[in-house]
């Protein structure tokens, strides 16, 4: 939770994390409930738009899974698999909800402020890869089948990676107004839309002061 959650949880939405947290320990324990989160988000009148904009939404083993989770065999194991599938199930289900959350908090901002259905067209797709990157989910080779080896061979390579991106890309864009689009293999500069990158600067800058905070905390403590 706090590994991939943290960003956007607690740096940007703190009031839901709450929800989120509960949500997440009711699936580990009630599989119809995490179903039934998945359905209504999946219903959602903006998943598609979301989806097509590049935001990765786990299917908790039916379209996909964690990256962290790849590898089957472990939950396959008698007694000790079921466990193990009840984290992976918990663990979809906390980031699923809180990536879908964070977009269309941020979509609904947009659109009470005035932004045209293009304007928001065109910032999207910056917004849900930021999304992606904060929550663990970065930049990957361009075969899908790739992906899956490299995580299952190495630990979690996508996460490794998305944490260079979040010290090192996802600030210089927001400064910039720069990015990089495609894969590992085929990157390409794109621009981005100011309102795409007061929203990364603002998140950026809300996080870095809520772990200072905390971590100031501890120190006291």
């Amino acid at each position: 939770v706090l590994f991939q959650g943290a960003i956007l949880g607690f740096g940007r939405m703190p009031a839901k994390m709450p929800k989120l947290i509960w949500d997440m320990a009711r699936a580990t324990v009630d599989p119809k409930y995490a179903d039934d989160l998945q359905t209504q988000l999946v219903s959602h009148p903006l998943y598609s738009k979301f989806n097509f904009k590049g935001l990765y939404i786990n299917g908790r083993g039916l379209t996909g899974r964690e990256e962290l989770f790849y590898s089957s065999l472990a939950t396959k194991i008698p007694i000790l698999g079921i466990p193990i599938r009840a984290s992976e199930r918990a663990y979809a289900t906390f980031l699923n909800q809180l990536r879908f959350k964070y977009v269309e908090s941020v979509h609904d901002g947009w659109v009470k402020a005035g932004m045209s259905p293009k304007q928001i067209d065109d910032s999207l797709e910056t917004i849900t890869k930021f999304t992606n990157v904060a929550t663990g989910r970065g930049a990957g080779f361009s075969v899908e089948g790739a992906n899956k080896a490299a995580a299952t061979l190495l630990y979690a390579p996508r996460l490794a990676i998305s944490r260079f991106q979040m010290a090192i890309e996802m600030p210089v864009t927001a400064v910039t107004r720069r990015t990089l689009k495609g894969t590992i293999r085929n990157p390409e500069v794109a621009k981005v839309t100011s309102q795409a990158r007061k929203e990364l600067a603002r998140t950026l800058v809300q996080s870095a002061a809520t772990f200072t905070t905390f971590m100031g905390m501890v120190k006291v403590a």
